[in-house]
């Protein structure tokens, strides 16, 4: 039988858990994520995420979902280089996730 402090435990270590959750949902901020696409990614996706050298990012939720773009700018496959942790850390790589799922 669970105690009643273990059972306080339990519903503190649900409810941080939670909150965790949640802050990082917030925390991606797609005007930030704009300011580093253009300073990193559009030279190769284009200023809007047309494509050029880099894949067309247009429409990337119609094609991914959310956690598989961010899995995407974390371990890219060639020619796109790697950017995650040495350039972009995780904040960075959510906030240019939430910018070009807005295109």
């Amino acid at each position: 039988m669970i105690t009643s402090k273990q059972h306080l435990l339990i519903r503190t270590l649900i409810l941080l858990s939670l909150a965790s959750l949640i802050s990082v949902a917030k925390a991606a901020d797609p005007a930030k994520g704009i300011v580093t696409f253009n300073n990193i990614c559009a030279a190769c996706h284009g200023a809007k995420g047309e494509g050029g050298i880099g894949l067309p990012l247009k429409n990337i939720l119609s094609r991914f979902q959310h956690n598989e773009v961010i899995e995407k700018i974390k371990n890219p496959k060639p020619p796109m280089p790697a950017l995650y942790p040495s350039f972009l850390n995780e904040e960075a790589v959510a906030d240019v996730a939430a910018f070009i799922e807005t295109l």
